[in-house]
């Protein structure tokens, strides 16, 4: 059994988007061939894992019939349709996987699928900065950075005003571009004593995509005074 297109190109497609790409398998030998086709994702795309992301059927025609293992027999120079189906739901990275032939416990390759799809991935080099102690009536600052390693900007704005009255956060709000990093100014201005002071889950609102969050903690201690 021969497909007719060796290549199926899928699409380059945005999270939850659908793609789908029919082929034709025609049994070019002079017997009749029975067999099913598969499509086993490589473990090195995880995403292509999750079950219904990227699968292949046999679609056949009136006169034709699935066996109860989803098996076709074809008879000499007989074609079905093979339709490969594509439903992400995250970001998936180029790939090219192959669409397989099974016949009497023998497998074999038909034709090779390529796509992949664009989405945001956008994340903290750091979920919980501490800062340890610091004096009364000063300050202490720390820098975290923002990566983009997605196809997709997006808008972010962090809830600045959950940051007060002992932390706060530079920039608040911004754009942030694919493969790009953006800095952080966090600072520390204890406004009471106080040996443990923590701040959790505070929130950066990405846009199309989940929230980010962070933890800042530490400690307001006061000023020995200096002795001679």
């Amino acid at each position: 059994v021969e497909a007719l297109q060796k290549v199926v190109n899928i699409g380059a497609l945005i999270v939850h988007e659908k793609s789908s790409k029919k082929v034709k398998l025609v049994n070019k030998s002079p017997l009749a061939v029975t067999f099913t086709v598969n499509i086993v994702p490589s473990a090195q795309v995880p995403a292509l894992q999750e079950a219904g992301v990227l699968s292949v059927s046999l679609c056949p025609n009136k006169l034709q019939q699935l066996g109860p293992d989803k098996e076709i027999t074809l008879k000499p120079k007989e074609a079905v349709t093979a339709e490969v189906l594509f439903c992400p739901t995250s970001r998936v990275p180029q790939f090219s996987e192959e669409v397989i032939m099974e016949s009497h416990g023998l497998s074999y390759p038909l034709f090779v699928v390529r796509g992949s799809c664009q989405g945001l991935e956008i994340s903290l080099d750091s979920d919980h900065v501490p800062f340890g102690a610091v004096v009364m009536n000063s300050r202490s600052c720390r820098r975290i950075l923002m990566m983009n390693t997605g196809d997709i900007g997006a808008k972010f704005n962090w809830d600045a005003e959950k940051f007060a009255p002992d932390f706060s956060i530079f920039p608040t709000s911004g754009y942030i571009s694919p493969g790009m990093e953006v800095p952080f100014d966090l600072i520390f201005h204890p406004r009471g004593m106080q040996s443990d002071i923590r701040y959790d889950n505070l929130k950066c609102h990405i846009e199309g995509g989940r929230p980010l969050k962070i933890t800042l903690s530490g400690m307001c201690i006061e000023q020995v005074p200096y002795k001679e």
